[in-house]
């Protein structure tokens, strides 16, 4: 069992599968998929296959049964790494997906009360999404006028 390396602070992961044991600095989703395939997990398939992730807690095998599709998200995800989530730079406040921050924004009293110029650069950095995307979205709600935009 591999408990006493959990709190390691210079590790972010520490793959649990089967007992691996394998540590992983700066591990993110790529990183992570990556080595799963050396444990037979692919991304792909309908396959049904159970989740073979030993919580380092209590050495229970999670056991859940996924589609094989599913089962990078189950484990990089909230459920054992959390590889996934992003916390809000501004409110702090976690969210389940990255990807997901722009939406997050839409709503954020931390983001909304910034300037445009600092919006654009934060959301330059976290969102994928053209920061016209935004503008659209908040023109939409009646957040902001459309005669404002510039």
């Amino acid at each position: 069992m591999i408990t006493e390396s959990i709190v390691d602070p210079d590790v972010d992961v520490i793959c649990c599968w089967g007992g691996c044991g394998e540590r992983f600095v700066d591990a993110d989703k790529v990183t992570y998929q990556k080595h799963l395939l050396l444990h037979g997990v692919r991304t792909f398939g309908q396959t049904i296959t159970i989740c073979k992730w030993i919580d380092p807690e209590n050495g229970e095998e999670c056991g859940k049964p996924l589609q094989m599709q599913s089962m990078l998200k189950h484990v990089c995800g909230r459920t054992h790494v959390n590889l996934l989530s992003k916390m809000c730079p501004l409110c702090k406040r976690d969210q389940a997906r990255g990807s997901n921050i722009h939406r997050h924004w839409l709503s954020c009293i931390f983001f909304i009360e910034l300037d445009e110029e600092e919006q654009k650069r934060l959301w330059s950095e976290y969102s994928k999404k053209p920061f016209d995307w935004y503008l659209e979205q908040q023109e939409t709600r009646g957040v902001i006028p459309s005669s404002s935009r510039t």
